[in-house]
């Protein structure tokens, strides 16, 4: 993953955004990440159709995906690398705020409330991504209402998200915000032991700590095998104890 200290170079974003190919050759690529989804998966004519109408995107490093202020109706989704999400700050400077990793999907706020977009999506490294724009969004709602279902669905999601990012950044204490740091990143994965790709320089930008601080707290969680560290990257291996953490618990006392 590029750092993302140097990632938010709104100069360098022209152009870096390759125009949607055609479908032809991306067929198998966009039925297999779709039916990882469970709404889609007992959808077959929804899904047919949603890989029917998907075009490819491919992002370089640092080109956005959408803008602050942005009023794109649209369905995305993170087939591979890493959509970093920027948030606004009142002295005008961004902030990265969470990473949408693979596997991920990602319904436009216009498309769900007609407001326009309230933060930028950068990719981190090259990214491709699956994307429906606001003509095939129209035409599938209109063949397939129960599509609103997963719009819903997806919604909930971001805010449960949105709601653990904030829960971890209000934390008072490295630990417990380390560890609602780490839950919401793990959230984007499948799986019990979520490999989560990020250098602590990055996990320190995000979570408001010193890098200093984050290898010592990681080091903390680590020792309670509530993670192990790897090269750039880190596994979670107990979700819950990580809750509990998050929550304020005492990595010493064990689980109840």
């Amino acid at each position: 993953m590029v750092s993302l200290r140097r990632l938010y170079r709104p100069k360098s974003l022209v152009n870096a955004l390759s125009e949607p190919s055609s479908p032809s050759g991306d067929f198998s690529l966009f039925e297999s990440f779709v039916i990882r989804d469970t709404f889609f998966a007992s959808e077959p004519e929804l899904r047919r159709d949603v890989v029917a109408a998907a075009r490819l995107r491919t992002l370089e490093d640092g080109a956005r995906a959408g803008t602050v202020g942005d009023r794109e109706r649209s369905i995305t989704g993170v087939l591979d690398g890493n959509l970093v999400v920027w948030l606004p700050l009142q002295d005008g400077s961004m902030r990265p705020l969470h990473v949408l990793r693979a596997g991920s999907w990602v319904v436009s706020l216009p498309l769900l409330s007609g407001e326009p977009r309230r933060a930028d999506l950068a990719a981190s490294g090259r990214t491709r991504l699956l994307h429906l724009d606001e003509a095939a969004v129209d035409r599938l709602v209109a063949a397939h209402p129960v599509l609103w279902r997963w719009f819903s669905r997806v919604a909930a999601e971001h805010l449960d998200r949105a709601l653990q990012v904030c829960a971890g950044l209000l934390a008072d204490r490295p630990l417990p915000r380390l560890a609602g740091r780490l839950l919401a990143l793990a959230g984007e994965c499948a799986g019990p032991n979520a490999a989560i790709e990020l250098k602590q320089s990055d996990l320190a930008l995000l979570s408001g700590l010193s890098r200093n601080t984050v290898s010592r707290t990681l080091g903390q969680l680590e020792a309670v095998g509530l993670i192990a560290r790897g090269y750039r990257r880190l596994r979670v291996l107990d979700r819950h104890g990580l809750a509990r953490i998050a929550a304020g618990a005492d990595p010493a006392q064990g689980q109840p």
